[in-house]
């Protein structure tokens, strides 16, 4: 509560702070999980690297989409056809179709 400048003394203003909706709270906890993952993986990543192939395409599509994941995190947005984008290189690296998937969740006004 504080009392406004020029107001008569019995008038309070009350402030409102935004809260964070559910579906941004969500979104933020998997972009923290998609975050960690690329964190935790991080030793798989680069195409010299060896390993467990399935952990490879999994540490390359979070390093693929960390930084969109920090955007969520921070509060921001990204450009969802660029990030799609970014999973067609890792199509390309390990001759997937991973892109498939995440093109459906594009919308058309993007």
């Amino acid at each position: 509560l504080s009392p406004a400048r020029d107001a008569k003394p019995w008038t309070i203003l009350f402030v409102h702070y935004p809260t964070m909706s559910n579906a941004q709270s969500q979104a933020k906890i998997l972009a923290q999980g998609m975050y960690e993952i690329r964190l935790l993986l991080s030793g798989y990543f680069g195409s010299e690297k060896v390993g467990d192939p399935v952990v490879r395409r999994a540490v390359h599509i979070a390093y693929a989409l960390h930084n969109e994941a920090l955007a969520i995190i921070e509060g921001g947005t990204f450009d969802s056809t660029k990030a799609v984008d970014s999973v067609r290189a890792v199509d390309r690296m390990f001759e997937e179709n991973f892109t498939s998937r995440f093109e459906m969740h594009v919308s058309n006004d993007a």
